[in-house]
């Protein structure tokens, strides 16, 4: 069970460098006259989308291993699906690379000017635009529903993790102010430089865990 548990904690903490969890908070953060408080409700809007996302994901995972869960096949998809990730990893990275430039065109509009319901959409656009790459989390929802974990408070507390990066930022960001702003803007530069690199370590991570579980756990090749 610990084992399981620090393993959804790490996926989580992958799922913490993307832009939308982390980046996205920086530029808010480094804006001139920055309102925290949009920040705040910025990552608790985030996390509740993941995790009504998660949710849906969860129920529906339940409902479809209930009708294939002794399908034979599962192990081949687990392992195709793990194998497709793994290559992924090798592609260019300027692939991933284009999310900066969303970020980057929201930066002073929502941190400065915004009001809670910008801040409030600009999560939810964040969110969607990062579904179709989240696969720490469906990874994590997967271990979920394999090991009977309780999923709505698992995944809430994934959620939590996921973003936690992002809010210690932020709270130091409100105590100590503008002497944190160095640190910020070369932590900002180090995830513009390495969204690729992030995003491929991401999907190296998950093929590796997919292939794994297959090969050890479904067929039995291994063990």
């Amino acid at each position: 069970m610990t084992a399981t548990l620090l393993l959804l904690a790490g996926l989580a903490l992958l799922d913490a460098t993307s832009i939308g969890t982390l980046g996205i908070p920086l530029w808010m953060l480094l804006a001139q006259r920055v309102r925290i408080s949009l920040v705040f409700v910025y990552l608790a809007v985030l996390a509740a989308f993941y995790w009504l996302v998660g949710i849906a994901l969860y129920y529906g995972g339940l409902a479809a291993f209930s009708w294939i869960g002794k399908w034979s096949a599962i192990p081949w998809i687990e392992l195709v699906l793990g194998v497709i990730c793994l290559a992924s990893a090798f592609l260019p990275r300027r692939l991933w690379e284009g999310q900066v430039g969303f970020a980057n065109r929201f930066q002073d509009k929502v941190a400065v000017t915004g009001t809670f319901a910008t801040a409030s959409g600009l999560a939810l656009i964040a969110g969607l635009i990062e579904i179709t790459g989240m696969y720490p989390y469906l990874a994590g929802i997967g271990i979920t529903i394999n090991e009977g974990l309780p999923g709505i408070l698992t995944l809430a507390a994934y959620a939590v993790v996921m973003v936690l990066p992002a809010l210690i930022l932020t709270i130091m960001r409100l105590l100590v102010h503008e002497r944190i702003e160095p640190a910020l803007a070369g932590f900002r530069a180090w995830v513009e430089r390495n969204t690729g690199t992030v995003t491929a370590v991401t999907f190296f991570v998950i093929g590796v865990l997919l292939i794994f579980d297959a090969v050890v756990n479904r067929f039995g090749w291994i063990g």
